[in-house]
């Protein structure tokens, strides 16, 4: 379904809207498949297809060309199915839909009779008439301001159960556990769809069971991370008495202004810039205690430079060297100091030695 497709619901005429919500149509959708065999699967299809339509997104001359395609069946079927569900639907509105006679007559050349015949689900069926004179009157205005009121669940199914009844909270129809009728995906088809769910679990917190039904139920299986954000705050409205925004003119639940689905990609925006200082912090911090030693290790190696010119001067104290060069050369003899003087050789007289003379030197 498309985006905007809950929207156009909530903006058709009330006559328009009353047809698309009554229990008639999906009656007819069911005796209409079932007399031509379609299975469930198809079923689903034709209901969505003939949403569209009502929505205007696809024209009602396509239908017969979209069911061949989409189911996918012979043309005569396709033709036969379009024939009956358009006498049924969209004929009663033919002031909405202006081309649905021709349509029916150009169906009526093609299509195949039924092969089975129909079968109900038991449901009585709502008349629908011809909502022409109303239609008729029915103009579109400009949105004004939007009033809204907070409101707990409870309260407002108490006063408005018919409005919450008709409002679409998403796309794809869904079923009731004891029932093979499909319903349309409303705020009250939900709740009592999980409120059945919930039943059958009287000894387990409410918190729990909506995280069970919301993640693990057939009908909740099908819809997108936002539906289910939607479903998680109606379903916690009824269960804790939180209060919701709802239009204080229509009385719908104002899904776009629900908590959850609009501050989840806050959440998400302002979660991507944190982990960029939290990613660049670890770095720094482990720099810091190995940057105090490095520290420490550098500053000798840094002094050790420094202090090798100081100690290169003190061997500049052989300078007064090169300055002899300048002066009169001094003998190494010199250098020595006085020297003891040397005792002088004995006198020889023959063989035989002076040794007072000896004493006396």
């Amino acid at each position: 379904m498309p985006a905007d497709f809950l929207e156009k619901v909530n903006t058709l005429p009330e006559p328009v809207k009353n047809i698309l919500f009554s229990n008639g149509l999906t009656e007819q959708i069911y005796s209409t498949t079932s007399s031509y065999g379609i299975n469930e699967q198809a079923q689903e299809k034709i209901a969505k297809l003939i949403g569209l339509i009502f929505v205007k997104d696809f024209p009602l001359e396509r239908m017969s060309e979209i069911l061949q395609r989409e189911l996918p069946v012979q043309e005569g079927i396709a033709a036969g199915l379009s024939l009956s569900l358009t006498k049924a639907i969209f004929l009663p509105l033919k002031t909405f839909f202006p081309n649905a006679e021709s349509f029916i007559a150009t169906m009526t050349q093609k299509a195949i009779p039924p092969t089975q015949p129909p079968q109900t689900l038991g449901v009585v069926k709502e008349e629908i008439q011809n909502q022409k004179t109303n239609i008729e009157k029915l103009q579109i205005v400009p949105p004004e301001p939007e009033l809204i009121v907070q409101q707990t669940l409870a309260s407002a199914l108490f006063e408005r159960e018919e409005v919450l009844a008709k409002q679409l909270v998403t796309t794809n129809p869904i079923k009731f556990a004891d029932s093979e009728m499909l319903k349309f995906p409303s705020v009250k088809n939900w709740l009592t769809d999980y409120l059945k769910f919930r039943n059958n679990f009287p000894d387990q917190e409410y918190s729990l069971i909506r995280a069970k039904y919301i993640n693990d139920t057939p009908n909740t299986k099908k819809l997108s991370e936002k539906e289910r954000l939607i479903l998680a705050q109606i379903f916690r409205s009824y269960d804790e008495y939180t209060a919701l925004p709802f239009s204080k003119k229509t009385g719908q639940l104002l899904v776009n202004k629900l908590e959850v689905p609009s501050s989840a990609p806050p959440k998400q925006s302002t979660a991507f810039p944190a982990p960029q200082p939290a990613a660049q912090a670890p770095p720094r911090l482990p720099a810091q205690p190995t940057g105090a030693p490095i520290q420490q290790t550098p500053a000798p190696t840094s002094q050790a430079p420094k202090q090798l010119p100081t100690q290169q001067p003190t061997p500049q104290t052989p300078p007064p060297q090169q300055k002899d060069t300048y002066r009169e050369q001094v003998a190494p003899q010199d250098l020595a100091g006085p020297q003891a003087a040397q005792r002088p050789a004995p006198k020889l007289n023959g063989n035989i030695i002076n040794l007072k003379e000896l004493g006396k030197e």
